[in-house]
C-alpha cells in the first residue's frame, strides 16, 4: 500500500509503530516465549507482542479490534514476520483493524498470558508508562475493581 499524506500525526504515528525506520533499517526481533492459559503460543523471535483489554491505542491503532473490556479474556497480537514488506503491511492494516489476517500475524484470547524474554527484559509501554521485564504475567481478575458509575 501506499501512503500519502504530510499530516504530522499520521506521519509520527506511522514512524512510532514500525520501529524499523533507524539509521540501518534493521528489523529488532526480541526471543520470545508466550504461553495462553498454561498452554505453549508461541516460540520464536518477535518483533511486537502486544496484550491488549481495549482495542486501541496510539494514533488511534486498532491493535486489538476483537477486544472488549468485559469479556475476561486478553487479547493477544504478536508480530512474527522478518520481512519489512510484511511488518509495513500488517502496520498500516493497523489504523482500520484488519491487520489479524495479515502475513507474520498472529492472534488470540487467553484469561492468563505469560511472556518470557530469553534477550533480557523486555521493555512495555502500560498505557503510556515505561516498564521492563524478563517475565511477564497478565492475569484477567473478574471484579477486581470496584467502580461508581
Amino acid at each position: 500500500p501506499t501512503v500519502e499524506t504530510s499530516d504530522p500525526d499520521v506521519l509520527e504515528a506511522i514512524a512510532f509503530s514500525t520501529g524499523i525506520g533507524g539509521p540501518a533499517g534493521k528489523v529488532e526481533l526480541t526471543d520470545l516465549t508466550i504461553k495462553l492459559d498454561g498452554q505453549l503460543w508461541f516460540d520464536q523471535p518477535s518483533m511486537l507482542a502486544v496484550v491488549a483489554n481495549g482495542t486501541t491505542f496510539g494514533h488511534g491503532m486498532k491493535i486489538a479490534p476483537r477486544a472488549s473490556i468485559d469479556d475476561g479474556l486478553f487479547d493477544v497480537v504478536v508480530l512474527s514476520t522478518t520481512s519489512r514488506l510484511h511488518i509495513l503491511r500488517a502496520l498500516w492494516h493497523v489504523y482500520n483493524g484488519t491487520h489479524l489476517d495479515q502475513r507474520g500475524v498472529l492472534y488470540k484470547q487467553a484469561k492468563h498470558v505469560d511472556i518470557t524474554c530469553q534477550d533480557g527484559e523486555l521493555p512495555l509501554d502500560i498505557d503510556g508508562e515505561y516498564a521492563a521485564g524478563k517475565h511477564l504475567t497478565f492475569e484477567v481478575r473478574p471484579q477486581f475493581l470496584s467502580m461508581l458509575l
